[in-house]
């Protein structure tokens, strides 16, 4: 079975740096690698099957969340791909940081 394509938008790809950042400075890279690799696959697993997220009625018909380990992982289902609009931490505010106008309606 084909995999579904997945797409990093520019936050996503900021909160992706600032998690890697962080699990270096705090724990070291080979914990980051390992990680690294843990949240790739959990992201191809949303991507080929993006229904098993919670749906974001509230913020758009094909917005989806997944929790994922200290992260909870924000995406858009798309006809052909999935579009990973923001990986945060759980204790943040997902409206001050994911929920951009700008991601849910560019294709």
């Amino acid at each position: 079975m084909a995999k579904t394509p997945f797409l990093l938008r520019g936050h996503a790809r900021a909160d992706l740096v600032a998690i890697r950042k962080y699990t270096i400075e705090t724990w070291g890279n080979d914990q980051w690698l390992s990680y690294k690799k843990i949240l790739l696959q959990k992201l191809q697993s949303l991507a080929d099957d993006p229904e098993i997220g919670i749906q974001l009625k509230d913020v758009a018909d094909n917005a989806y969340r997944f929790p994922l380990k200290d992260q909870v992982v924000y995406y858009l289902k798309r006809k052909s791909d999935v579009v990973i609009v923001g990986i945060l931490s759980n204790s943040m505010a997902p409206e001050q940081h994911v929920l951009r106008q700008q991601d849910l309606t560019q294709d």
